[in-house]
């Protein structure tokens, strides 16, 4: 009898925190409140970084000698924070939520477009955001958990790192790119030939597509999974190389017109 009291306790607590959490949840919907903003730093400045956990970004090229920031907050019982600071020449942006109670979604999120002169570096991390550069000259350093890496237009190197999230990049000129997946997918389309390409995935699928008629020393290896390289992308006695290395996922490599 006492074993059975012992278990009708548990299970009405357990419910009770259930209904807690369910109603908190729902509440939360009810209240979705935003607010949007910007300004402008009339400052010249040449580095960027990101410490911008769930929040989306986009950051791309604008006016020489400034910085746009715009921010548009979403939340439900309490706003989120979003701090740009500039000490020297380098824009900090970083974001956090303020959860109501701890393991209680009540929905927090953030979307952050930073207009910055073209040559600027980017660096930075992300959570679950996504991150996405656009169109800069500048080094691209970039690491995220869970969220999406996309790079349109870059003409810098590039580092880039997901767990297991996705990294996309189109229309890169950068001649540096090294990127790393854990259980991410890669895909990298380049508008020239790069000089070095290093990609490194545990179990994501690997896409590569370069310049028709570029030529390559190329190494790595498919563990597991499946492997295609355009034959007349290998040259070793290239200067330019590519090497791809996938655990169990797939490799592709071809030109543009293949």
């Amino acid at each position: 009898m006492q074993e059975g009291r012992v278990w009708r306790t548990v299970g009405a607590l357990s419910l009770a925190a259930v209904l807690v959490v369910g109603a908190v949840q729902t509440w939360a919907v009810a209240v979705q409140q935003q607010t949007v903003s910007e300004r402008t730093y009339p400052v010249a400045v040449t580095r960027v970084v990101l410490d911008t956990g769930p929040a989306a970004v986009v950051v791309r090229p604008g006016a020489e000698g400034q910085v746009v920031v715009r921010r548009r907050l979403d939340w439900t019982v309490r706003k989120p924070v979003v701090a740009a600071e500039i000490l020297g020449s380098t824009l900090t942006v970083a974001m956090r939520c303020n959860q109501l109670l701890p393991g209680v979604d009540v929905s927090c999120g953030a979307l952050i477009e930073l207009e910055v002169p073209p040559s600027v570096a980017v660096e930075g991390q992300g959570s679950s955001g996504s991150l996405q550069v656009s169109g800069l000259s500048g080094e691209v350093r970039l690491s995220s958990n869970s969220g999406e890496i996309r790079m349109n237009g870059i003409s810098g190197s590039v580092v880039a790192r997901t767990t297991s999230g996705s990294v996309r990049g189109t229309g890169l000129s950068s001649s540096h790119v090294e990127v790393g997946a854990t259980s991410g997918s890669v895909s990298l389309d380049f508008a020239r030939p790069p000089h070095l390409v290093d990609v490194g995935a545990t179990s994501g699928s690997v896409e590569l597509v370069v310049p028709k008629g570029s030529r390559y020393a190329i190494t790595g290896e498919a563990g597991s999974g499946s492997r295609h390289v355009d034959p007349l992308l290998a040259d070793p006695s290239s200067p330019d190389r590519i090497r791809v290395a996938v655990t169990s996922g797939s490799v592709n490599a071809v030109s543009s017109n293949g």
